[in-house]
């Protein structure tokens, strides 16, 4: 009879262990995730630490990366804006936080959490004037929460009230010198419609001097999007003009490709058949039509610069594998490169795409799931599932192919590569950004992987060309006797203009920092009487380039920075 109450007794104890609330992990913030042979630069974990001795998450808020806010690299620092939230399902306020480049420590925190803020207020974008004050612009809601149901509407598709708001930091000590508070203002409401578990973060802000444009989903569907124009006068947002985009599926196909261009890409009956450039102060200067690409579905703009445009489409959605398609696209609508890609064992698109060019070349990080002893595991089944790290490179002329994977040691966490843009420094490094969640198991459900257990932080790690797979020629600077040529400015942003010391020179050659040849001139006869030439490199990315002239007998290389 003890026996039979002693189990019914270690029953009862069980089911409340098992009916209590799961709690936080207690080692937040992580320890940097230990992945088999990789050893960043440096690895960091952003928190929050307005949020220690609260009762969420073990004192830390939640921690997300805000969608489409671009990092902002200035001499040795990066400035990032990351979200936090103290619920599951809400962006509440925001970390806009200054670290060293060298070792990313911090140098400089904001946090602003809700009840200070008293509505919901995101940054969409930053922008560095002068090397002295940091501004940020935000998407503010006009009314207060309904405290009863503080996100309702988010989850409802309904449309709303917006406005624009910014804030000024001292960039040396992180202190807000100004606060311009527009949300009263009717100039500068926007009606803004959220889909169904939607947030804030797929909207957009540019800054152009004294220019704002906001991008916008305008309807529940989100098969079209508009651009509000707006002039900042007399501390306020004035809006001017708009801007509408028809059937844009997915994303916001919006990208500011210098300082004073901008580029949107408008889909004709879910076809994306024009690009538009506008100058900095939204006036269109042309609209050409897209050559015809092979899968106009869910297109996202993934990337674009003075050269051109890099769009993902949806191929193929199977039961834990999503095909899509990478097209590289010229500023005159031309297709220059299309590859296919497969993001393995997921239901979301987990990948980013560390670096590209309008030459077909294109770097990408992945997340995947590792099943030792069964290849295609089956849904509803718990597996001890590992998940690595893995990047892809596509040169010119091919597909995508593997050439690193790290597996990851630690089965409590997983990371997602996933929202925030990464970074390439000039000297080739990436700067790269992880969602992070904490998990009790890895289980499949619902068609595809979910995790139990989701206590989130971001993180943020600095990484070489050579961690990622690739083969890094070295070249050096070489000075024979009696200099053959030098070279102005440098650093350079369009124009190079080469001196030479006599006219014998044969050719002129820039490759980059991995030894891929990025121009290539025989130059017999081409230089002026003055032994003078300039040439074009504004179809470069900005970095570190090597460029060698010969005279046949003897070479000479110097080092050349883009911008």
């Amino acid at each position: 009879m003890s026996k039979i109450f002693a189990c019914f007794a270690l029953l009862i104890i069980t089911f409340k262990l098992h009916a209590q609330k799961t709690e936080w992990l207690p080692t937040r913030p992580y320890e940097p995730m230990n992945y088999d042979s990789l050893s960043p630069i440096w690895y960091h974990t952003f928190y929050d630490r307005k949020g220690i001795g609260s009762d969420t998450c073990d004192g830390y808020n939640f921690i997300e990366f805000i969608y489409h806010i671009e990092p902002i690299i200035e001499d040795n620092y990066i400035y990032v804006a990351v979200g936090t939230r103290n619920t599951k399902d809400l962006n509440t306020g925001a970390l806009i936080e200054k670290r060293r480049l060298s070792d990313g420590e911090l140098v400089w925190q904001s946090s602003l959490t809700y009840p200070e803020v008293g509505r919901q207020e995101v940054p969409r974008f930053m922008n560095i004037v002068n090397k002295e004050y940091l501004e940020v612009y935000y998407l503010k809601r006009n009314k207060p929460f309904d405290v009863s149901d503080p996100y309702y509407l988010l989850k409802s598709g309904v449309s709303y009230d917006m406005s624009l708001s910014k804030r000024t930091f001292e960039l040396e000590s992180g202190k807000i010198l100004t606060y311009l508070d527009s949300s009263d203002t009717v100039s500068t409401n926007i009606k803004y419609s959220y889909k169904t578990g939607e947030s804030i973060g797929s909207s957009k802000l540019y800054s152009f001097d004294k220019n704002i444009l906001f991008v916008a989903h305008n309807n529940r569907l989100g098969k079209s999007f508009y651009v509000s124009h707006f002039m900042e006068e007399d501390c306020d947002f004035i809006r001017s003009d708009t801007f509408w985009i028809s059937g844009i599926q997915r994303g916001n196909n919006v990208a500011k490709i210098s300082d004073d261009s901008l580029i949107i890409i408008e889909e004709v009956f879910n076809k994306p058949t024009l690009l538009h450039l506008f100058n900095n102060q939204f006036k269109l200067i042309k609209t050409v039509e897209i050559e015809k690409i092979d899968f106009p579905k869910e297109i996202k703009l993934i990337g674009a610069n003075s050269t051109g445009i890099l769009i993902e489409c949806l191929i193929n959605k199977d039961l834990l594998y999503h095909t899509y398609q990478l097209v590289i696209i010229d500023l005159n609508g031309k297709v220059r490169k299309k590859v296919n890609f497969i993001n393995e064992n997921t239901y979301i698109r987990i990948y980013d795409v560390l670096d590209w060019s309008i030459n077909g070349e294109i770097l990408l990080m992945a997340k995947k799931y590792v099943v030792d002893t069964l290849s295609n595991p089956l849904p509803n089944q718990k597996y001890e599932v590992n998940q690595a790290l893995d990047f892809w490179y596509a040169d010119a002329q091919n597909d995508p192919h593997l050439i690193k994977r790290y597996k990851s040691k630690d089965n409590r966490r997983y990371v997602l590569p996933y929202v925030q843009k990464s970074v390439k420094l000039v000297n080739g490094d990436y700067i790269v950004f992880l969602l992070e969640s904490a998990i009790d198991t890895i289980s499949l459900k619902s068609a595809g992987f979910e995790n139990d257990f989701d206590a989130r932080a971001s993180s943020i790690m600095r990484i070489t060309p050579q961690q990622v797979g690739l083969s890094v020629t070295n070249i050096d600077e070489t000075t024979p006797s009696g200099l053959l040529f030098k070279v102005f400015p440098n650093p350079v942003k369009d124009k190079l203009h080469i001196v030479a010391n006599n006219s014998n020179i044969d050719f002129i050659i820039i490759k980059d920092v991995f030894g891929r040849l990025c121009y290539h001139e025989f130059i017999s006869g081409k230089f002026d009487l003055e032994y003078q030439k300039e040439i074009s490199i504004k179809n470069m990315t900005a970095g570190i380039y090597f460029i060698t002239l010969s005279t046949g007998s003897r070479t000479q290389t110097l080092k050349l920075i883009v911008e």
